[in-house]
């Protein structure tokens, strides 16, 4: 019984319970194949499975069409694959420095957030209950 961690929720499963994941949400992408922003997320879901199980996956250029990258998993029966939309922005010239200094500002800043958000919520409860008797919440 082999066991393996998920990447993307960071918890423990049994390979074929893994398995039965990816295998659904492929069937999902499916189900869901023009809800483009939902499929979308369900294929980098997929993605994440296939990695995590040490399925042949990744990314690769389409030669018809060159600006949507394509993100292939390589199934037991063939090969399953998906255009994803591209990215409008030009490139900024940053490094990998500059990137990890970027996402661990956008880290700091949403435990701020949280931290504030935590602290409003805290006052307006005590605020609530000092108000003679009264249970607000009802």
């Amino acid at each position: 019984m082999e066991i393996i961690t998920c990447t993307f929720d960071k918890k423990e499963y049994q390979k074929i319970d893994l398995e039965f994941m990816l295998a659904e949400t492929c069937v999902e992408i499916f189900e869901n194949y023009r809800k483009y922003d939902y499929r979308e997320k369900l294929v980098l879901k997929a993605l994440s499975l296939a990695k995590d199980l040490g399925i042949t996956s990744g990314f690769r250029h389409d030669e018809k069409q060159v600006k949507w990258p394509v993100i292939v998993i390589q199934l037991p029966f063939g090969e399953v694959s998906f255009h994803m939309p591209p990215v409008e922005l030009p490139y900024d010239e940053s490094n990998e420095e500059d990137q990890k200094l970027r996402a661990d500002k956008y880290k700091e800043q949403i435990l701020k957030n949280k931290e504030e958000l935590k602290t409003y919520e805290l006052t307006r409860k005590k605020n609530k209950s000092s108000h003679s008797g009264i249970n607000w919440d009802e």
